[in-house]
């Protein structure tokens, strides 16, 4: 393997191989791509990054996510625990867990009624941590392999 590194496709090739790291946040993977699509849920991350990337090798799989609590779906908890067993068969798979805060949050109404606040509370519960960390662990290896050896891309679009 040669030590110059050539950017080409948005990859950094070292010689004739390419060593691919993919790094998936599983809500934004869940919530663009996969919510309200039967037949795709059980997406096969390994599958899919080699049919992304035809000519690499796919050495690492680091799949970020968070816990599902199933306030809003008493279901997703074990759906979610069934997928996350199905992904611990790929030996180059890792996940890594943020949590979900629940929060009340207090908003003005669209249209107030005459007579009631101006403001109603609801509920809400946002994920934490999982794209932090999935940042972290991209300018560790980032910082770790000098020339560096990958490049990301988000695919769906979002944070």
């Amino acid at each position: 393997m040669g030590l110059k590194a050539v950017l080409s496709g948005g990859l950094c090739h070292f010689g004739d191989l390419v060593k691919a790291y993919i790094y998936v946040d599983g809500f934004n993977l869940y919530n663009r791509a996969l919510r309200g699509k039967s037949g795709v849920k059980w997406l096969n991350l390994r599958s899919l990054s080699e049919r992304l990337l035809k000519n690499d090798e796919v050495v690492c799989i680091k799949y970020f996510t968070a816990r599902v609590t199933g306030r809003q779906n008493p279901d997703a908890p074990r759906r979610q625990q069934t997928y996350l067993n199905a992904l611990a068969f790929l030996k180059e798979l890792k996940v890594y867990y943020g949590k979900f805060k629940n929060r009340t949050k207090r908003r003005p109404l669209v249209t107030p009624i005459s007579g009631h606040s101006l403001f109603q509370e609801f509920h809400d519960t946002e994920e934490k941590g999982s794209d932090v960390n999935l940042a972290s662990h991209l300018v560790v290896r980032a910082r770790e392999h000098n020339p560096p050896d990958l490049q990301t891309s988000d695919f769906l679009g979002s944070d």
